[in-house]
């Protein structure tokens, strides 16, 4: 299986510039299949590189979104993926939304829950946004698979896919 997975950031040779979770996952992935990373994080120039088996590409511009969709577009021409695979939804899951539109292949989301919190004291969650709200909606309309980190995440989920409703 061929995949294309898009995340904010986290995927990379520096320790400093990764998250744990997305490392062990893109190593696991590249053990079985082929695997393509989509970084959406600005770098400061264009970079491509090989991490646990995977090819990891962030392309530095600043019209980034679009890139990205393009990219995963080009990539798919030339050999088809057969799954675009967001991490997180908010704007990384539109982003993987509009690239398997495009492509048409299925769309699997992973939340790990802050896309849906609305925590007003702390000003935190993608749940404080109207936006935000629009958008996770849309994007989890658009898949065919949405996971979660945990069973409170998944529920919450299914809440916000039925009514638009976010977790608190």
């Amino acid at each position: 299986m061929k995949i294309a997975l898009i995340a904010p950031a986290g995927v990379s040779h520096h320790a400093m510039h990764t998250i744990p979770a997305l490392m062990w996952l893109v190593g696991r992935l590249a053990t079985r299949h082929t695997v393509k990373v989509y970084l959406l994080h600005r770098a400061a120039a264009p970079t491509r590189a090989d991490v646990l088996g995977a090819e990891v590409m962030n392309d530095g511009g600043v019209l980034r979104h679009l890139r990205v969709i393009q990219a995963v577009r080009a990539e798919h021409r030339r050999a088809p993926f057969d799954l675009v695979h967001s991490i997180w939804a908010g704007t990384v899951g539109l982003v993987g939304a509009i690239a398997a539109q495009r492509i048409g292949r299925p769309l699997l989301v992973h939340i790990a829950g802050g896309e849906l919190v609305s925590l007003h004291d702390i000003g935190y969650g993608g749940g404080l946004s109207l936006r935000h709200r629009f958008t996770n909606r849309w994007v989890f309309k658009r898949a065919a698979v949405v996971s979660a980190a945990s069973a409170p995440i998944r529920l919450a989920t299914a809440v916000s896919m039925k009514t638009g409703a976010t977790a608190s």
